[in-house]
């Protein structure tokens, strides 16, 4: 459910509200991370844009942040379950087929793409690892482990 609040004559969206098994309040999930949990859910659902981090190519004591925008222009979900130790665990496995539409970092995309796949892949793995154990304190008892595996498939019109 969609979490809104209002301050004066402004409506700012919080993200979305998760409610536990009693159907109570459990947690408030962040937009990017309501996105990334529609994702997860759903796959791909209308246009979806992410902007993240990029470790690989931040400078120390830099101002300006390594960050990638994208495009996420299709994603499909493998799910592989089992159950161990009294409990359900969920594997997923996510294809995600990117357009990039903005970088901060110079980067011959061309040349070195792979190794730019990979470090979105490792910035969407912690997202969803940290989003995961958000959802588990709030009394979810699945082990789900999401390995995304990201494809570019355009380079906007950045040179």
């Amino acid at each position: 459910m969609g979490q809104m609040k209002k301050k004066g004559n402004v409506v700012k969206v919080m993200g979305t509200a998760l409610i536990n098994g009693k159907e109570t309040y459990a947690i408030l999930v962040e937009p990017q991370d309501t996105i990334l949990l529609q994702m997860l859910l759903h796959g791909k659902q209308g246009e979806i844009s992410l902007s993240i981090p990029v470790q690989d190519h931040q400078e120390k004591g830099s101002i300006v942040k390594s960050r990638i925008s994208f495009y996420v222009k299709d994603v499909s979900n493998k799910v592989e379950t089992s159950y161990e130790k009294g409990r359900f665990r969920f594997g997923v496995r996510q294809k995600l087929k990117i357009s990039i539409s903005e970088r901060m970092f110079p980067y011959n995309v061309e040349k070195d793409y792979k190794k730019l796949e990979k470090a979105i892949e490792e910035e969407l793995h912690k997202y969803y690892t940290q989003l995961i154990k958000k959802c588990q304190k709030a009394n979810a008892d699945a082990s789900v482990h999401v390995i995304p595996e990201v494809s570019i498939k355009g380079n906007g019109v950045i040179k």
